[in-house]
């Protein structure tokens, strides 16, 4: 069962400003000039950081009106923080394109520790739509840049929380640990508290994924403290959804919904549409677990409503994924089949845009490495590179080889396996005619005692129309013939070779059952009816009948089971 979902939280900086400094801010916009202007809508964007519409708004003039004035560093800035607030209100695209376009502005102007803070933002909006190796590649050039220029500690914990919270989404639980303990430590040495209480958030699902309930507990509890010390909504938010998951692991639902439910309350409250998606989705998965089928597909399609505008992939798998076992629960099956094959179908896109996106790092790592390189060095480097191209076609030849060597072993596997499945198939049905051989030989037996008997009580007729002694000792002969079966032996020996072990486990199952009992639960295994035992066994229907009920108390089967049902079974 696939858990539930948590916003793994990335560094964004917030801070809380008086309404004064607003309505100053205000006043000053009337009568600046173009320059002054961009910088005072920058300010009041940065202190609306809570309410996304406005910062939105401010940031957007402050772009139109350096587009119009030509402020080349006001539109750098400018795309620097639209790419935070669309990232923060969960447009990842526009996030990306926005960053993007800071990011070539800032190539030419140079600054290093500005570059990798959009390569921060980048990152992030990569790992939010489920791309983690392209999350992974940019905050890995972030933190070489912040290593090699010597950033602050508070700028070299918010990259090592963040790849802290990649590793994790891709499964390297000791890599995602690392990481997080690195930020955590130079957290509490610049006494951030409000950053603390976000990656405390990222080890407690860590603890989770590792299936310590004990640490992902109190990894839990000391998240809440924090974020409630510091008043972060958006953390609380993240952080009791993660909680949900948590309990909805152990069974705990009501539980679980309590605290989901709290989760979508401060999600509202700060405006994440992102945040309220993933809760949505999260509730979903309870109610599944709840048999609440109906509610859990109403609430993922309100979710998939909202994933219209929200490039989320992985939000979106987990949707199908929920509604597919919901109506398959339903007993809908179209339904079902439909979600299933999309929620494979976007598990198959993630995993081949991970492997492509693996190639591209691979590229953009040497283009990057390349530009920064000495002259000398990039000759070393080409010299190597030469070197490395021929091992590389020596290693690609070896590889088509053993490509081509494994085909063929596969190929001749495959046939040999066909052929094992071909005699199998021939020994199946060779077997299948020997029993239906044996049955019938089985049935012919049984045919010529019928007949036997038929035969003999024919005669006994005639014979009783007759007089003397000699009439009557043929008629005793005759029932002593119809009395002891002389076949039974023949009979008992075939029936043994199609339904072998039976009589023994008829003795298993009643130790004191007589010979003539053995015979009526032979008959009764080959369906026979009761007019049909009766006329084999040379006794009337009502005597057939009493020994059907006697033999039901003997093998203590319950009334309402039917008898020959039962016999079938042994």
């Amino acid at each position: 069962m696939r858990p539930c979902i948590a916003c793994l939280l990335f560094i964004v900086s917030v801070h809380a400003f008086s309404q004064n400094e607003k309505d100053s801010l205000l006043a000053a916009l009337k009568i600046a000039d173009d320059t002054s202007k961009v910088l005072i809508l920058h300010d009041l964007a940065r202190l609306h950081i809570q309410a996304a519409d406005s910062a939105l708004h401010y940031t957007h003039m402050a772009l139109s009106e350096s587009e119009s004035a030509g402020y080349e560093n006001g539109k750098m800035r400018s795309y620097w923080i639209l790419g935070l607030l669309y990232s923060d209100q969960g447009a990842f695209s526009k996030s990306i394109e926005y960053s993007k376009r800071s990011l070539v502005m800032l190539a030419n102007d140079g600054d290093s520790l500005k570059i990798s803070s959009v390569l921060n933002n980048l990152a992030g909006a990569y790992f939010a739509m489920g791309s983690w190796d392209e999350a992974i590649k940019y905050f890995l050039q972030a933190l070489r840049i912040k290593e090699r220029y010597g950033a602050s500690k508070k700028q070299l914990a918010a990259t090592y929380q963040n790849l802290g919270a990649c590793y994790l989404s891709t499964g390297d639980l000791n890599a995602a640990l690392a990481y997080s303990q690195k930020a955590v430590d130079l957290h509490k040495e610049t006494a951030n508290r409000l950053k603390e209480g976000d990656v405390m958030m990222n080890i407690a699902l860590i603890y989770q994924e590792q299936k310590n309930r004990e640490a992902a507990r109190t990894a839990f509890a000391k998240t809440i403290s924090l974020q409630k010390e510091t008043g972060n909504l958006k953390g609380l938010a993240n952080t009791y959804s993660g909680l949900g998951c948590f309990l909805r692991e152990q069974r705990h639902y009501d539980s679980a919904l309590f605290f989901l439910k709290k989760a979508l309350t401060f999600a509202d409250t700060v405006q994440n549409f992102h945040y309220k998606i993933m809760v949505t989705v999260n509730i979903a998965r309870v109610l599944l677990d709840k048999e609440e089928y109906a509610q859990s597909i109403e609430l993922t399609q309100k979710a998939m409503s909202g994933l219209d505008s929200l490039p989320a992939l992985k939000l979106l798998r987990d949707v199908y994924q929920i509604q597919a076992e919901a109506y398959d629960k339903l007993g809908k099956s179209y339904e079902a089949l439909l979600n299933y094959k999309m929620f494979y179908k976007l598990e198959d896109s993630l995993l081949n845009k991970e492997k492509l996106q693996n190639i591209h790092e691979m590229k953009r790592q040497y283009e990057t490495e390349k530009k920064e390189m000495t002259l000398a060095r990039l000759k070393a480097e080409v010299k190597a590179k030469m070197a490395q191209t021929k091992k590389s076609n020596l290693m690609a030849l070896l590889c088509v080889i053993g490509i081509l060597t494994l085909a063929c072993i596969l190929y001749l596997r495959a046939r040999l396996h066909k052929r094992h499945l071909a005699q199998a198939e021939a020994e199946k049905l060779r077997k299948q005619y020997e029993l239906e051989m044996k049955e019938q030989e089985l049935s012919g037996l049984s045919m010529n005692v019928l007949v036997k008997n038929n035969t003999l009580k024919l005669i006994k007729e005639k014979i009783s129309n007759g007089n003397g002694s000699y009439n009557a000792e043929a008629i005793k002969a005759i029932d002593n013939n119809l009395k002891f079966d002389k076949e039974w032996e023949n009979f008992k020996v075939h029936f043994e070779k199609v339904h072998q072990g039976f009589f023994n486990r008829l003795k298993e199952k009643c130790p004191n059952i007589t010979p003539n009992e053995q015979k009526l639960c032979a008959y009764l295994k080959l369906n026979f009816s009761t007019k049909e035992v009766s006329r084999i066994s040379n006794v009337s229907i009502s005597a057939v009948d009493k020994s059907r009920q006697r033999l039901r108390k003997k093998l203590d089967i319950d009334p309402s089971e039917n008898l020959v049902s039962f016999i079938q079974e042994i």
